[in-house]
């Protein structure tokens, strides 16, 4: 038998603690002087052995209890017999998880492909009686295999892994992976946590204590991207509808040097311009392009969409369009037929309320 958090033993020091409440409530008796023997009455039963039995017994399941609470949190695992693996080398699973952010297909997928060999390595090298579950993460965490000793299985479904089009907060991340590491443990097993990744800048949290909230499983984190080839992209970050009929579009670097790029917008695919700005190295510039006056049915009949365009030599190219939708732009008549004027005014006011876009008539 061993124990799996085997410092939690050491609360048994705790016992001392009955043992010096019992002292003090034990005493000597006190003597009394009679004028005659014969005043006394005989005891029915022996009082003092009674109550030494009463104290050696509360004693007796104080140090119960705290041998119980000390065993269960020191988790005593029990070794079988004819077991002749050992207990660190048997528990040891593996947890792989892997970052399948956009940002993880830059330099034509780079990050990705390094991210299948570290997973390979960890995957080929499992410890005897060990097993291996393959975890991707993105906007949410996929189990794409539970944990299992066949590498077979396990290396067929790292070949499928592809960056998608969403982006991986590091902020929370530990703790979803330890209580999903909880769902695939059964009790008495352990495993360690691999989380490979770019650890991109822009998905780290602000404060280290952040990364680290909620985990509770030995994890190792491995980078697979260093900062020369993180380097060298542009995105852009925002499209703003200014007054005048304007549109602010916001273009920012990420350890890229200053250069200057080229923005095209279109409306409903529909080109409306270009302009060429200056992106300093890990700074932002903004492109202001004036809309068209679009016409009163067009906007009826669809939705204005905006597309920018960047234009730029970077490591990700797929970061380089940014859409806006004004969606509010459509009017439709919605007619109703009553011959109640306070109906309609009730039904106007609670359709200008759920939905703007609609005119009732």
């Amino acid at each position: 038998m061993f124990f799996a958090s085997a410092a939690f033993l050491a609360g048994l020091a705790l016992l001392t603690i009955p043992w010096w409440l019992h002292r003090l409530n034990a005493h000597s008796s006190e003597q009394h002087t009679f004028s005659s023997l014969f005043l006394m009455r005989a005891s029915e039963a022996p009082v003092n052995l009674r109550k030494r039995l009463q104290h050696l017994t509360l004693l007796a399941l104080r140090w119960l209890l705290l041998i119980a609470a000390c065993l269960a949190f020191a988790e005593p695992i029990l070794k079988l017999a004819g077991d002749d693996t050992a207990p660190s080398e048997a528990m040891e699973h593996r947890i792989i998880v892997i970052d399948t952010s956009l940002s993880m297909a830059r330099n034509d997928h780079a990050p990705i492909r390094a991210a299948r060999v570290e997973a390979r390595d960890l995957i080929d090298d499992l410890p005897t009686g060990g097993k291996a579950a393959l975890v991707t993460a993105a906007d949410a965490l996929t189990l794409l295999v539970p944990l299992t000793d066949d590498t077979t299985r396990l290396t067929g479904a790292l070949a499928g892994i592809d960056p998608a089009s969403t982006r991986l907060a590091m902020a929370g991340l530990m703790s979803r992976v330890s209580t999903l590491t909880d769902t695939l443990l059964a009790p008495g097993e352990r495993a360690r946590v691999y989380v490979i990744s770019d650890f991109q800048a822009t998905g780290l949290p602000d404060q280290f204590n952040a990364l680290v909230a909620g985990m509770v499983w030995p994890t190792e984190l491995v980078p697979v991207v260093d900062a020369e080839e993180a380097a060298g992209n542009r995105t852009i970050v925002r499209m703003h509808t200014g007054p005048n009929s304007t549109l602010d579009v916001t273009v920012q670097s990420f350890a890229a040097p200053g250069a200057e790029v080229t923005l095209k917008l279109g409306q409903n695919d529909d080109p409306i311009g270009e302009q060429s700005v200056f992106v300093p190295e890990n700074g932002s510039a903004t492109a202001t392009f004036t809309l068209p006056e679009s016409d009163t049915d067009a906007r009826r009949r669809e939705a204005v969409v905006w597309t920018a365009t960047l234009e730029a030599d970077d490591s990700l190219a797929t970061d380089n369009v940014r859409r806006l939708a004004k969606t509010d732009a459509i009017t439709a008549s919605l007619p109703v037929l009553t011959i109640s004027d306070r109906a309609f005014a009730y039904l106007r006011a609670a359709v200008a309320a759920a939905a703007p876009r609609f005119t009732p008539q």
